[in-house]
Parts: C-alpha cells; sequence; structure tokens
C-alpha cells in the first residue's frame, strides 16, 4: 500500500497529539514498516486506520496489550478488515466486538457480526444484550473518516 499521510495529516484526522503518534508507534501497537523519520514518515491508509482503532479502543480503557492482540488478529484475518473501504460497509455495518465469554470469563473477540454472509445479524442493542460489556467499534466509521482524509 503506498504511504500517502504525514504524521501531521495523522493527528489531525485522528485527532491525536504528537507525542500519542509516536508513542504509539515506539511501543509497537502501530508496525511501521514505511520509510522516513519522525514528521518525515510516510503511513498508509492501513496505518490511519489503526490510528483510528488504536484511539477508539484506548478512549474505552482496553490495555496496551489487549489492543495488540486485536491489531495482531485484525491484520492476519483472512477478510482482511483494516484494508476495506467505506463502500465495503454500505450494505452492512462492520463491528468489532471486542468481550468476556460469561461462560469462562474469558476474552475474546467476535467477528461473526462483522464479515461474511452474517455480517451484522444483531442490532446495536441486541449485541449489548448478549455479551457482558462489550467494546463495540463500528468499522464502517473508520473505513469513512479514513477515505474522507
Amino acid at each position: 500500500m503506498e504511504p500517502k499521510f504525514i504524521k501531521k495529516d495523522i493527528e489531525r484526522i485522528a485527532r491525536l497529539t504528537a507525542s500519542n503518534v509516536a508513542f504509539f508507534t515506539s511501543i509497537g501497537l502501530i508496525k511501521k514498516e514505511a520509510p522516513g523519520r519522525g514528521r518525515a514518515r510516510k503511513y498508509s491508509r492501513q496505518d490511519l486506520l489503526e490510528f483510528l482503532l488504536v484511539k477508539s479502543l484506548n478512549s474505552r480503557g482496553l490495555t496496551h496489550g489487549k489492543i495488540d492482540f486485536i491489531l495482531d488478529y485484525l491484520r492476519h484475518h483472512p477478510y482482511k478488515p483494516l484494508v476495506h473501504r467505506s463502500e465495503y460497509y454500505t450494505s452492512s455495518r462492520g463491528y468489532l466486538i471486542f468481550s468476556t465469554d460469561p461462560a469462562t470469563g474469558k476474552e475474546y473477540i467476535d467477528f461473526r457480526h462483522i464479515f461474511g454472509e452474517e455480517a451484522c445479524v444483531l442490532s446495536e442493542s441486541e449485541i449489548k444484550e448478549k455479551y457482558k460489556d462489550p467494546v463495540i467499534i463500528d468499522f464502517g466509521e473508520l473505513a469513512r473518516i479514513a477515505d474522507t482524509a
């Protein structure tokens, strides 16, 4: 993917401070492979989506370890949710649900309501009823922000 954003663009679009951008990159949440350093570093659309997702998850109180787990899972997911344009989400809502399984107490990511034929078969209120304290991220909204940048 061709890098097209500079650090100032990421700060403006994702509404992050320069230190947030540097911190999220330095601790490895954003896996930066594009050339450049500091303000000259170039970022791709996927990088922008990852910054938007990190900010959203961080604002919901998830630890950096949990955020890293979610990002790693998304980066390797066969449907490649971090590369789709907003048009992909126009016929259905693209939800990431991170929650705790009430039966086992283990944390998990639920993709059944995001991709494929079962995309978003539940409304947001039904998701909140079904899952224990779910963190719900609307990928369509993140994609729209990135696409209008």
